[in-house]
């Protein structure tokens, strides 16, 4: 019977080995797409704006949600301004100016954010909203929104001080 008992709990762990193995599979190849998509959005004549609309596309599927935005500072430094929006069903939520420590209320049901700092300094915020399945966003893909969204401010201001020029 111990033998028995020690066989069923090896094939449960073989079972979710299994399933993890799967997971990370659908991740890597998630993460690879991501990458290439970036990279064509990077070449092509659309602007900073279409890359933006991507990495937002990108990390609602990334996380099983519905959209996304990305509002950046404003020339005063005072509020936060919408930038660019993406949502799957292209139904997006009204955004409007906000100032840093402001809360306004949004018709959604979940959203995670992250900070876009450049070199000590916010230059805007990443969120993404409506998760699908249970609407609870999970720790790692609140760690994963923290690296994008730094990588994006790092792109952004970039962008910016190329225009400059």
């Amino acid at each position: 019977d111990e033998i028995g008992q020690l066989a069923r709990y090896f094939d449960n762990i073989t079972r979710n080995l299994e399933v993890k193995i799967g997971e990370l599979e659908a991740s890597k190849k998630l993460i690879q797409n991501i990458f290439h998509k970036i990279g064509e959005a990077v070449t092509s004549s659309r602007g900073i704006d279409s890359l933006l609309e991507l990495i937002l596309q990108s990390m609602a599927g990334a996380l099983g949600a519905d959209g996304g935005f990305i509002m950046l500072k404003g020339a005063e430094g005072e509020e936060f301004l919408p930038s660019v929006v993406y949502s799957s069903d292209n139904n997006h939520p009204e955004l409007f100016p906000i100032k840093a420590g402001e809360e306004k209320r949004l018709k959604i049901a979940s959203l995670v954010s992250a900070a876009m700092d450049y070199k000590g300094k916010a230059i805007g915020l990443m969120a993404i909203y409506d998760k699908k399945p249970e609407n609870v966003f999970q720790e790692d893909g609140f760690n994963l929104l923290k690296d994008v969204a730094s990588q994006t401010a790092v792109a952004i201001s970039n962008y910016q001080l190329n225009l400059d020029i």
